[in-house]
């Protein structure tokens, strides 16, 4: 039941992935409405699970298909690790960028 689980919850984060497109967009800065879109995203993937458990447990077999603490668990982890990689990203970008504009500088001869 376990691979049937992380494959389903795998495949809507995927999915949710692609509708946003968050991974699209500049990478020089990250502001506060790409953090929200993460968050925005994240919640619908995490209610699509939500919803998924409701119907599991009313008209399947009553039982729950995601436990609720791991729905939770991986909304948090999800959504840190994303913002984390995000600002990463924005970050090491940020100094490639200043390291060659400071190469220029020192290449040009006055």
């Amino acid at each position: 039941m376990l691979p049937w689980i992380m494959g389903y919850m795998t495949l809507v984060r995927v999915v949710f992935l692609f509708i946003s497109r968050t991974y699209t967009g500049n990478i020089r800065f990250i502001n506060l409405l790409e953090i929200l879109r993460i968050y925005l995203f994240n919640i619908l993937g995490s209610v699509v699970f939500f919803m998924t458990n409701i119907l599991s447990y009313y008209f399947i077999s009553k039982t729950l298909f995601i436990p609720l603490t791991i729905i939770i668990l991986e909304f948090l982890s999800t959504s840190t690790l994303l913002i984390i990689f995000r600002s990463l990203i924005s970050v090491s970008y940020s100094r490639n960028v200043n390291k060659g504009e400071a190469e220029k500088l020192s290449n040009t001869t006055f």
